[in-house]
This record gives C-alpha cells, sequence and structure tokens, in this order.
C-alpha cells in the first residue's frame, strides 16, 4: 500500500513571522498601559509612540494604530516602518509593505531586513531575499539563518544549507532543528533523532511527526504510534493519516478506516487516497472507485494510476489509458509501465515500447522484464537477454524464469510476464 508519507518542511509560510508583540497583560493591565502611554505620548515623548500603537493594534483598532505608526514614522521611527509593514502585508497591500520595510531596512532594521527578505521571496525574487537573509543572519537572527537555510536548500547548495541551520540550532531554534534533521536523517538518523526531540521539546508538531516517521523506518512501531496519537490528539491531520497506515498495514481495516476518516475531515488529500485502498483491499470497489476520483478532484496524484488500473481490468480501456497520462504527467512512476502494458495488449507495440523505455531509464524493473519480452518477441533475444539480466539485478522474480527459458531456448509467445 502507498503511504503517500512524507516528512514536513517548516516552508514559508509555517515560519513565524517577526511578529510586532503579544500581549500578555489582562484587559485590566493594557487598558492601564494604555493610559500611561498616552500621557507619556501627550508630554512629548515621541519614543513610546510605537509601542502606544502596538497596544493599539492589540485592542483592536487597527485605523488608530496605523495613524500612531505614521507619526511615529514621521519622527524617524523605523521600528514604526517595519510594524506598519506588517500590518499592510497582513492586510494584502504588498507594495506599502515593501516600502516601509525598506525605509526600515534603510535605517539598518534587523527585523526589517527579515521581513522585507521574506516579502521579496513571495515575490519571486530570491537573490534580493538571499542577501537580506544573509544580513540579519549576521547580525544574529536566528530566524533569517533558518529561512536562509530553506532558501539555500530550495536553490540545491545542501551544505551551506546545513550550516546555516547549525547556527540557528545552536541559538536554540527549533525549526531549524526540524529542518536540519531532514536534512542529515538518511546518513545520520541518530543526529537527525536528536535533533528532532529537541524541536519536541519546544512543542514543535512537525518534529512530533517527522520523528515518529523515523522511528517508524527504523522498525520501532510502539513509539511511532505513540507520537502520531499525540499528533492526532492535538488534531495533526498527517498523523491521523499515518495512524491509518499502520493500522492497514496490521490488516486493521475498521480501525484504519475511522483514522482516515478524521484526517479526511480535517483535510487531508492523501487519507482520501489512502482509504481507497483500504476499500481496494477490502474489495469494495465501488466505494473505492469514489474515493479515488474524490482524491483525484482534490489534487492527489497516486489516486490517478490506481483508478487507472481498475479500470484497466474491469475493461474501461480509454478512460484507464487518459488516466494513465494524467498520471505521468503528474510523475506517477508506476503508471509509465502501467500505460505501457495497456498500449502493448492493445496491440499499440512501438507505444507500448516507448514508455517501457522511460520506465526503465526511471529504474522499473517489471518494466525491464516487460520491455525483454517485447524484444523478444519482436525478433531481438540480445536485447531481451540484457534486460532479463538487469531486472534480475532489480529485483523482479518473473525474470528469472524467462531468462532461464530464453537460454535453453524455450521462451516462447505464450511467456509469463
Amino acid at each position: 500500500m502507498s503511504s503517500s508519507r512524507s516528512p514536513t518542511w517548516l516552508s514559508a509560510d509555517a515560519l513565524p513571522k517577526v511578529t510586532v508583540w503579544t500581549p500578555f497583560w489582562t484587559r485590566l493591565r493594557l487598558h492601564r498601559l494604555e493610559r500611561r502611554l498616552r500621557r507619556a505620548v501627550a508630554s512629548g515623548d515621541l519614543s513610546l509612540m510605537v509601542l502606544l500603537a502596538r497596544v493599539v493594534r492589540v485592542r483592536g483598532d487597527r485605523a488608530e494604530a496605523v495613524r500612531l505608526y505614521l507619526r511615529a514614522i514621521e519622527a524617524g521611527d523605523a521600528k514604526a516602518a517595519n510594524d506598519l509593514g506588517v500590518m499592510e502585508a497582513e492586510d494584502g497591500d504588498l507594495d506599502a509593505a515593501e516600502a516601509h520595510y525598506r525605509q526600515a531596512v534603510e535605517a539598518g532594521l534587523t527585523p526589517a531586513m527579515h521581513n522585507l527578505a521574506e516579502l521579496l521571496w513571495e515575490r519571486d525574487d530570491p537573490e534580493e531575499a538571499e542577501a537580506l537573509f544573509r544580513r540579519a543572519a549576521d547580525a544574529g537572527a536566528d530566524l533569517s539563518m533558518n529561512k536562509l537555510g530553506l532558501l539555500l536548500s530550495e536553490r540545491g547548495a545542501h551544505e551551506e544549507a546545513q550550516a546555516q541551520f547549525r547556527r540557528a540550532v545552536d541559538l536554540g531554534n527549533p525549526e531549524a532543528a526540524n529542518n536540519l534533521a531532514l536534512m542529515v536523517a538518511e546518513r545520520d538518523p541518530q543526529e537527525a533523532e536528536r535533533l528532532y526531540r529537541m524541536a519536541l521539546r519546544h512543542s514543535l508538531a512537525e518534529a512530533r511527526y517527522n520523528l515518529a516517521l523515523l522511528l517508524s523506518e527504523q522498525g520501532r512501531q510502539p513509539e511511532a504510534e505513540k507520537l502520531h496519537r499525540e499528533g492526532a490528539a492535538a488534531g495533526n491531520s498527517s498523523d491521523r493519516n499515518s495512524l491509518g497506515l499502520l493500522l492497514a498495514g496490521r490488516e486493521d481495516w475498521s480501525g484504519a478506516a475511522q483514522w482516515y476518516k478524521r484526517a479526511i475531515a480535517a483535510g487531508n488529500i492523501n487519507a482520501i487516497y489512502n482509504f481507497g485502498r483500504v476499500r481496494e483491499r477490502q474489495g469494495r470497489l465501488a466505494e473505492a472507485e469514489a474515493l479515488y476520483r474524490r482524491a483525484i478532484d482534490a489534487g492527489q496524484p497516486n489516486a490517478l494510476n490506481n483508478l487507472a488500473v481498475m479500470l484497466d481490468e474491469r475493461g474501461a480501456k480509454e478512460e484507464a489509458e487518459r488516466l494513465y497520462r494524467d498520471a505521468i504527467a503528474a510523475d506517477v512512476p508506476d503508471s509509465l509501465c502501467n500505460l505501457a502494458m495497456l498500449l502493448d495488449e492493445a496491440g499499440r507495440h512501438e507505444e507500448a515500447a516507448e514508455f517501457y523505455r522511460t520506465a526503465v531509464d526511471a529504474g522499473d524493473p517489471k518494466a525491464m522484464n516487460n520491455l525483454a519480452l517485447l524484444c523478444f518477441d519482436r525478433g531481438d533475444p540480445d536485447a531481451a537477454e540484457g534486460l532479463f539480466r538487469r531486472a534480475i539485478a532489480a529485483g523482479n522474480v518473473s525474470a528469472v524464469g524467462n531468462l532461464v527459458l530464453l537460454l535453453t531456448g524455450r521462451l516462447g509467445p505464450d511467456h509469463p510476464d
């Protein structure tokens, strides 16, 4: 059963913005603070204008907050320009936000460098974004180190990305710990586990999920299940989907269905696909088909291939072919060989050979075996032998028997595929 499980990077929208202020006071204390700030500002202490604007903003009066920020900006307060930029970005006025961020950056304000870099990255200007993240990181901003690591990783500079993540980790940044763990997990699972657990100490949901995946890959299923259940209880749809996968792996179809339904209710499209796989395994094909179609409508690519297989086996070849082609366009590897088999069975051998070759180039052992059979049928036993040997090396069992039949002169038109 395809898991549709993948670890979670902390991407742009998952990272915290450089927030302007977090209220810790009760309403009464907030009211008292606002009165004191107003008196101070009225008496000429403009240095407190930004703090007053923040209090007013927390209270919910955004219009007055904007007026106060503008007054502070006129008085030369760079923090006010940054804060106003944050408000404008939240309201979708990105041009105004960029202008105010740049004003604050000119004054050397590190949070504004980070915020402007984020905005520019979102607006497809990674070069200037990178330069600004570097400036903020060099000023000691761990959020910018982490975001710079993400940007570098995105463009393939993995070693430098890891270095930036490590800088942020050394400053205690949990998001960077999660991201660094993802990069080192394959070659150093012990370090990855340590980093995930560091991030988990900060209650980072993504780290809990990723740690559970790591433990599951190591065969530590009870620990993984415990973490997934914690995440599921906290409302994480990926953990609910993963619990469904764990239970499906034990053939606990009823338990898997319950978790998939809960994951689907929370908006997880992979759970729709996985639930379809469960229903298919149970022989409830009408339900499976409906779930696959629903998953396709939601943008889950693997469902294209699975529905195509169902239709292919049912004899609905035209729709199956269309879905296989859609799956190939969505980079679902199995669909290449599946489409080739459909074409081969339909006598469209040239087209079939083309898709088999593409699948072979992608390392599909079944396609190697099937292309070998096609080559033999077309009078090229040498090519067939080479492909059988490649398929055997890649672990295809059918190719072993086929190669024996070929070498002993017994491979004929009724060969197994």
